[in-house]
């Protein structure tokens, strides 16, 4: 009848509608390998929730750090220059770097701390795959302002007690590089022991990192 090929259509139009949104809000993929710097927040109130807009709530600690990710090896590497990620009970005041290559996750520390210069932080660890906000089927949240650009967030927000976490990507910014290109990611944030940490990206390069640096 009639009205049965209407509402056909209309249950259609409706999946259509909804797959095309699914898709406008499908995260962005990051590219094989890069390197980038950034800045980080580490803060101790856990009840005012990332992303910052501007300086965040007190007290906190600030501080520097990099990445060099190449999924062609399963390898990346973060260093941070100032203080370790507050996920430990004993504190983190002291510069660390995680290595994350050949299945393992080593925490190593340059300066005196109350860990060996290098220890296995996981095994068997690995760095996230390049597409792991879909592989993990992370929900679409919202779209900000973010140290003056929009940024659309991707956020993780359930029963483990990690969460919740978010990966943000600019909205209109873009790299086009060496064959690679895509949005550029802006920040990722996550839960830590006393309250929130966030990292927030800088002079994003679609490069690959040298063989030396693993």
């Amino acid at each position: 009848s009639f009205g049965s090929i209407i509402m056909r259509v209309l249950v259609l139009s409706v999946s259509v509608l909804v797959l095309l949104c699914s898709l406008a809000h499908a995260a962005p993929s990051l590219p094989p390998y890069f390197q980038m710097t950034w800045n980080i927040w580490a803060v101790d109130n856990g009840t005012v929730r990332p992303p910052y807009r501007g300086e965040p709530p007190k007290p906190f600690k600030q501080g520097t750090g990099s990445t060099y990710y190449d999924w062609t090896r399963t390898s990346m590497l973060e260093v941070y220059d100032n203080f370790c990620v507050p996920i430990f009970d004993q504190g983190n005041d002291w510069p660390c770097h995680f290595l994350n290559t050949n299945g393992s996750s080593y925490l190593i520390s340059p300066k005196p701390s109350q860990y060996a210069p290098c220890c296995v932080f996981g095994q068997p660890f690995s760095p996230p795959h390049p597409d792991f906000l879909n592989e993990v089927k992370v929900p679409f949240n919202e779209s900000t302002m973010f140290m003056g650009s929009e940024v659309d967030w991707w956020v993780l927000d359930g029963d483990d007690p990690a969460e919740p976490f978010g990966y943000g990507f600019y909205r209109y910014k873009y790299y086009d590089q060496g064959g690679h290109h895509g949005r550029v990611p802006a920040a990722f944030w996550f839960r830590s022991i006393p309250g929130f940490f966030e990292q927030n990206f800088a002079d994003f390069r679609p490069v690959q990192p040298s063989a030396d640096v693993w």
